[in-house]
């Protein structure tokens, strides 16, 4: 079975045109380098409480 190191859609999709045949590795923290996705995740890390934290975790789940 070959599988493929991927953090993107589109790596995803060039992966499985190569004949990789599923996820090997997903760092999911470079997912969110863009600038309007690190504020999100940025805001999730300094939460000073859980509600916070949950709120935070909930503007991110989508983008992951």
């Amino acid at each position: 079975m070959v599988k493929t190191n991927a953090e993107e859609p589109h790596e995803i999709q060039i992966a499985l045109k190569y004949g990789a045949e599923g996820i090997g590795l997903c760092r999911t923290e470079h997912m969110f380098f863009e600038e309007q996705r690190i504020k999100h995740f940025r805001e999730m890390i300094v939460a000073q409480d859980q509600d916070a934290r949950d709120i935070a975790l909930e503007k991110l789940e989508p983008l992951q």
